[in-house]
């Protein structure tokens, strides 16, 4: 059976645009954003909103060689430390909030 990566990382708080961008550029590696826009058949647009978006949380990095800005998605294992820190956060969200109440 074969994995579906984009549901999986949809299912973990990623809009669908962010997935394809993820995995085209995990599968091209260190590219412009228009060669990642390309790959993912979305807009160069959508691609820069989604960049910054993913670059936010951890799951891309940035490199800069000569005037080109080269994006690079970061292993899967960001993903998980990264739904891990969301967890930890909501966790103590719900803790204040039963505290909230019960106070």
């Amino acid at each position: 059976m074969a994995t579906d990566y984009q549901t999986l990382l949809t299912s973990a708080g990623l809009l669908p645009s962010e997935a394809r961008i993820y995995l085209a550029a995990r599968e091209i590696g260190p590219s412009t954003a228009q060669h990642i826009a390309q790959k993912a058949d979305i807009s160069r647009t959508a691609t820069y909103e989604a960049l910054d978006s993913l670059q936010k949380r951890g799951l891309f990095s940035i490199s800069t060689i000569g005037k080109k800005n080269l994006f690079v998605a970061e292993d899967p294992e960001r993903i998980i430390s990264y739904l891990k820190k969301e967890q930890e956060e909501l966790n103590t969200t719900i803790s204040d909030i039963e505290r909230a109440v019960e106070g």
